[in-house]
């Protein structure tokens, strides 16, 4: 599937899921916590995934690309994530990245 038409799908869905998370993580106090525990629910049940870098539909009043802040927001906290995934979850692998 093309990145473009992947986006498109993943701002179309209009809510997070008990397998679907947006995580848009602008500053530390917005989350790591709630991010990890997140990640931790979803490990200890049928999995999911966490969109990084997008604000939960549910939660702004942005609509479609408005939504997508990117990762280079705060670039260091998405760096500390990763650090603590491979910390504590050996199988931890970082997906591609969408650009």
């Amino acid at each position: 599937m093309a990145n473009n038409q992947l986006i498109h799908n993943i701002l179309s869905e209009p809510s997070e899921s008990r397998t679907l998370e947006f995580k848009r993580l602008g500053s530390r106090n917005e989350g790591l916590d709630k991010t990890l525990q997140s990640m931790v629910a979803m490990a200890n049940t049928d999995g999911g995934t966490i969109i990084f870098g997008v604000d939960d539909p549910q939660k702004t009043t942005l609509k479609g690309a408005e939504r997508i802040f990117g990762i280079e927001e705060n670039i260091e906290l998405y760096d500390e994530l990763g650090g603590l995934l491979e910390k504590f979850i050996p199988q931890y692998r970082e997906f591609g990245r969408l650009s």
